[in-house]
């Protein structure tokens, strides 16, 4: 198992290094490994620096160790005053120093309860009843805060399933892989946050937990995202566009009846003439009214979709378009009653003069409302013309905070180096139950450097 986490993380470093080289002629990257008690107290933290050079070059490497040493070549090393002298090879050179203290940027407090009571991890090894495990994330050296802000952290550790059973938690992702129940939680850069799981334990045990941080970075996804959320918008503002065009024709045509009706009232020689221009007229609104709510009724659905989106605008504004339509189908309904009632009223001339000045008040009514619909019907096509810049940017600002975007890796020992990445693998101690004297004089075989880098952390 330990061969092949090493050959893994060979791969990894060895697929990093096939990156562009920095203009200086090599590039740096930084993994931070940090061991912790079970409780999660910090007792050491190393890096490993890893250059990647172009030729042979002498770099002075800066950070506050207390021990340094090379682990690809045997040459002796030394850090004086903050300063380690390198003559880096060309390709791929690693060097491992351990820092003076054990700050990070990210505090972490482990707790164990059994069946209600604190328990410390020694006390828990080999323990049965009811385990809640809770991790705190909290904010840790100041000095560190730009890792805290920009950076995710992956929880992740597993569980004996035949010794632990009723496993829950909210906040984690559960997975049975074999024997073993992986247990994962995902703390986002920025916040502090307390995650829990309980479970029925038998005989207990646990290896160590494993935290890896590592810069946020989903904006290529989130991008694609959005512009699919604003192409959504695009069929119902042309709709709406068009209704604001036919909704102009009409006002139009609405202002020349009225206009027809004023003349018409005005005198009973009028009658004749004005009468044929208001019959007209009237057709053509009932037309244009039926097409309109007919346009409407298809859209309808999809604002009433939009109606419950869980974004304000969007909601308000479906709901403006919903109680249009609805006013817009009782004009309709009006109309379609006067273009009925005309037919009679156009039979009886001598019945005209007297109701005159009635239908001439109606058209003045409806002609408001038309107005004031069409009015609305303006407002809610620029409204929704204007909603998928409104919605890029503000998703835009959003993942700006989400993702760190224009945030520039820092190196971790000290800002006098230039770094292409930074990266934490921190583990705590393992739970287990005191383990039984080996038997002496057997030879080992001889650990690689992956290998021993590993075995720092239980793996």
């Amino acid at each position: 198992m330990k061969k092949m986490l090493a050959t893994l993380l060979a791969l990894l470093l060895a697929l990093g290094a096939a990156a562009a080289l920095a203009e200086d002629g090599y590039t740096k990257d930084e993994t931070v490994y940090a061991n912790l008690d079970a409780s999660g107290a910090p007792r050491a933290v190393y890096v490993i620096n890893a250059f990647d050079a172009e030729t042979g070059a002498s770099v002075t490497d800066y950070g506050d160790y207390k021990s340094v040493r090379p682990t690809t070549t045997g040459e002796t090393l030394s850090a004086t005053g903050g300063e380690v002298a390198l003559s880096l090879p060309e390709g791929r050179y690693y060097y491992q120093g351990e820092l003076n203290g054990a700050a990070l940027p990210w505090a972490f407090d482990i707790a164990y309860l059994l069946d209600g009571a604190p328990v410390t991890a020694a006390e828990l090894a080999g323990a049965t009843g009811k385990l809640t495990l809770t991790i705190r994330v909290l904010r840790g050296d100041e000095a560190y805060k730009d890792f805290f802000d920009h950076y995710l952290c992956q929880i992740s550790f597993l569980l004996n399933a035949r010794k632990c059973r009723n496993v829950q938690s909210d906040s984690a992702s559960l997975a049975v892989v074999g024997a073993n129940i992986n247990v994962s939680f995902t703390h986002m850069q920025g916040g502090e946050s307390a995650y829990t799981l309980t479970a029925d334990v038998e005989d207990f045990e646990m290896g160590g937990i494993t935290i890896t941080a590592v810069k946020m970075n989903v904006a290529g996804v989130a991008t694609d995202k959005i512009a699919g959320l604003t192409a959504q918008f695009a069929p119902l503002a042309a709709s709406a566009s068009a209704l604001k065009t036919a909704g102009a024709t009409l006002t139009g045509g609405v202002a020349q009846i009225t206009e027809g009706m004023g003349a018409f009232a005005s005198g009973v020689p009028f009658v004749t003439a004005a009468s044929a221009n208001i019959k007209t007229g009237i057709g053509g609104i009932h037309e244009g009214l039926a097409a309109l709510v007919a346009s409407g009724e298809q859209l309808k659905p999809a604002a009433e979709a939009l109606a419950a989106s869980e974004d304000a605008n969007v909601k308000a504004l479906a709901a403006a378009w919903l109680a249009q339509h609805e006013a817009l189908a009782q004009l309709a309904t009006a109309a379609a009653s006067v273009n009925t009632n005309y037919g009679a009223f156009d039979t009886g001339v001598a019945a005209i003069a007297p109701s005159a000045a009635t239908l001439s008040s109606s058209f003045g009514t409806l002609q408001s409302g038309l107005t004031g619909y069409v009015g609305g019907v303006d407002m809610l096509a620029d409204a929704l013309a204007a909603i998928p810049g409104e919605v890029e940017k503000q998703a835009g600002a959003l993942m700006q905070d989400m993702t760190g975007s224009g945030y520039a890796a820092r190196s971790f020992t000290s800002d006098k180096n230039a770094v292409r990445s930074v990266t934490f693998s921190i583990r705590t101690d393992a739970i287990a139950k005191p383990a039984a004297a080996q038997p002496t004089g057997e030879a080992n075989e001889p650990l690689t450097f992956f290998e021993k880098l590993l075995g720092l952390f239980g793996l």
